[in-house]
């Protein structure tokens, strides 16, 4: 019995730490303009490049519509799953919902960031800034436009 007591002590306790929550206040987004090729052009292409970007088996495609021109997936960014003592895991992964939109000469590409926590008790920590995150966002979505603007579909 006093090792239940002990264990819900454990517990009660271990749940009252602050865990303070940074994230964007809103989701990164870039629409390009006066792109060459056609929506199904670009959709290959972009396609093609969320592929290419998907280097591990936690990125994936999770939907996509060709005629709708849309792709969504889930991207692993950046982190470590890093084993502790007593079988406790340090986290640093940050994972993103990635959204991309093409029509006739344009795409949009929308990226959401999983909130990623602080936690003082140092379970949970990320190697990544607010500031380090958008840059990083910012030459992701230069990718997709490069990749975007280099559209030729050879058979």
């Amino acid at each position: 019995m006093k090792k239940y007591a002990a264990l819900l002590l454990v517990l009660l306790v271990s749940s009252c730490v602050t865990t303070r929550f940074i994230s964007l206040d809103e989701p990164f987004v870039r629409v390009f303009d006066n792109l060459p090729g056609t929506k199904s052009e670009l959709f290959i292409t972009a396609n093609k490049w969320m592929v290419g970007q998907f280097n591990n088996a936690q990125s994936v495609i999770q939907y996509s519509d060709k005629e709708e021109g849309v792709i969504i997936g889930k991207y692993f960014m950046t982190g470590l799953l890093i084993p502790g003592e007593d079988e406790i895991y340090t986290s640093s992964e940050i994972y993103s919902q990635l959204d991309i939109r093409v029509k006739d000469g344009r795409a949009r590409i929308e990226v959401n960031p999983s909130a990623w926590k602080y936690d003082p008790a140092g379970t949970t920590t990320y190697t990544m800034t607010q500031e380090q995150l958008l840059t990083y966002l910012e030459i992701f979505a230069e990718s997709l436009r490069q990749a975007l603007m280099e559209c030729k579909l050879e058979f």
